[in-house]
């Protein structure tokens, strides 16, 4: 990944630079030797010259499409997503039912004398990433595209993760004088975020 600012956004800057400097001159000095109209062709044609260069230098600065990785950057965070993402159908069955067996321990608020209502101690919050669909979703990006994409399945268990997915402005910056260093434009997902079953 490319960091840091683009030598070619600092020759564009440059050039707006002299562009601006040749318009002010020949506005000043100019008007005392052509002819209105003549003059006013030349100031015209910089202008849009400048026009140009403002528009390549603004493409310049533009920072690079953001990175998202698939998977978790420790070994045994990515480790459990594969897991529950190509988990045999038996285990799927078998985990399925785990969970059933947690939720008939709770206790139920219209068998109990007291109606305890657990409800929202047991709901789950801020869980708003499915690791199914982020994971088959950001494989592949401008830079590089698997030949055979993989696809994991979410099974009756899902895996959620507490982290949000920023948006590709959120995280790759508005200029590219913004990215300093190898890590930035890259997210590496959930690496210190909470996961849970469901």
């Amino acid at each position: 990944m490319f960091y840091g600012r683009d030598p070619g956004a600092e020759a564009l800057a440059a050039r707006i630079a002299q562009h601006r400097e040749e318009i002010r001159i020949r506005e000043q000095v100019l008007n005392e030797h052509l002819p209105l109209a003549e003059l006013k062709s030349i100031v015209q044609t910089l202008q849009s010259k400048l026009k140009r260069l403002r528009q390549q230098l603004k493409k310049a600065e533009t920072p690079p499409a953001s990175v998202f990785q698939p998977l978790p950057e420790r070994d045994g965070m990515a480790f459990a997503v594969l897991f529950f993402l190509y988990t045999p159908e038996l285990l799927r069955s078998l985990s399925r039912a785990t969970i059933l067996a947690q939720q008939l321990l709770l206790p139920w608020p219209w068998c109990c004398q007291k109606r305890w209502d657990v409800s929202k101690h047991i709901q789950v919050k801020d869980f708003q990433t499915c690791w199914a669909k982020y994971y088959n979703e950001k494989q592949s990006c401008v830079y590089h595209a698997p030949p055979v994409l993989q696809h994991g399945e979410p099974g009756p268990v899902k895996l959620l993760s507490s982290f949000h997915v920023p948006d590709d402005r959120q995280i790759s910056g508005a200029h590219i004088d913004n990215m300093t260093s190898a890590r930035h434009g890259a997210l590496n997902s959930a690496s210190s975020s909470e996961m849970l079953c469901q």
